[in-house]
């Protein structure tokens, strides 16, 4: 695996996440929203079988941006089939995606256009995951003629992301007592056949009343 980046910009080789296998490097933004990004290029064998074929420096490379909320863009070849970035889901992509949902990532993919285009087989294999970072736009496959059986995939990098603002219910200020008599005026009446409509409208209703 490796990284092919322009002299201009301010890349500095990360060793402790980086092998034959998964190369990764901190990114100098010069941005201050957003001053570091960690990009790295990943290639999962797949002649590996068993249900753990992910390279050790990418899983540490990961628990660290999480625990420290780094940002983290990841390039990957990953040799798996899941529904989410094409086609049905394989044993390795059933894995993989267990990974990616417990661990904070999120495909970056669009559409389910082929990135790897093979003599007998066309599929997509090649995903972008990113972590701590909503900055990845127009994310795209480029069908033009390249010396790899790998389609190039480019998309841009937005660094002055919004700041989000979440609204937190602060419960230590709330008069339960008002909440409980609210909450014993409701009048649920139980039909004959409870199905998904009444269950829908009848939660509603809940989250209705204890706005």
């Amino acid at each position: 695996s490796c990284i092919l980046a322009s002299k201009n910009q301010n890349l500095w080789l990360n060793p402790r996440y980086s092998s034959r296998d998964i190369m990764t490097c901190l990114w100098k933004t010069e941005c201050p929203i957003t001053p570091e990004i960690y990009i790295c290029s990943v290639y999962l064998d797949i002649n590996y079988k068993d249900d753990f074929f992910l390279p050790k420096g990418m899983i540490k490379l990961v628990n660290y941006c999480n625990k420290h909320k780094k940002p983290l863009i990841i390039s990957m070849d990953c040799n798996s089939h899941s529904e989410i970035w094409g086609l049905e889901t394989n044993q390795r992509g059933e894995f993989l995606e267990d990974y990616i949902f417990s661990n904070n990532l999120n495909v970056e993919n669009v559409g389910k256009v082929p990135t790897f285009i093979g003599r007998e087989c066309e599929t997509v294999i090649d995903i972008t995951l990113s972590c701590n970072f909503n900055g990845i736009k127009n994310w795209k496959v480029s069908k033009k003629l390249t010396l790899s059986d790998h389609r190039l995939i480019s998309f841009e990098i937005e660094l002055k992301q919004k700041v989000i603002k979440k609204l937190v219910l602060d419960t230590k200020m709330a008069d339960w007592k008002k909440f409980t008599e609210e909450l014993d005026k409701i009048n649920y009446e139980l039909p004959e056949i409870i199905n998904k409509e009444w269950l829908d409208e009848a939660c509603q209703t809940f989250v209705d009343n204890i706005k």
